[in-house]
């Protein structure tokens, strides 16, 4: 079995944007009853993930193909930690606070970066 933290890491930093944009909003939504800067948040957002994109993820996808997703398939241990990771995210949710969706998002995306990171190179 072999963690590939880098290839999990590549794959996954949208989420990790999405993750930071939420518990951004969760903070400020705390701080201010109105939220004036959701839509700042959201522009900022999509602006930082279209530069990721355009500027770093598809110039390092042609230099390194190894790093295609096409290239990668789930192992066993990926599968297993997928379906503990969802089911841990559905008892949080039927059991959590309605305002505890940042760390339901936080499950989320450590699940989905541990499936990748032990995924089976083709």
């Amino acid at each position: 079995m072999n963690f590939n933290w880098k290839y999990g890491l590549f794959n996954n930093i949208p989420f990790l944007f999405l993750l930071i944009a939420i518990y951004l909003q969760h903070f400020f939504t705390q701080i201010n009853e109105i939220p004036h800067y959701l839509f700042f948040l959201i522009g900022f957002v999509v602006v930082l993930y279209l530069l990721y994109y355009f500027f770093w993820e598809r110039p390092f996808i042609r230099k390194h193909p190894a790093y295609k997703s096409s290239k990668h398939r789930m192992s066993r241990w990926g599968w297993l930690i997928t379906a503990v990771g969802f089911g841990l995210m559905l008892v949080l949710i039927g059991f959590s606070d309605p305002n505890n969706y940042p760390f339901i998002w936080l499950v989320l995306t450590l699940t989905l970066f541990v499936r990748d990171s032990l995924s089976l190179q083709i």
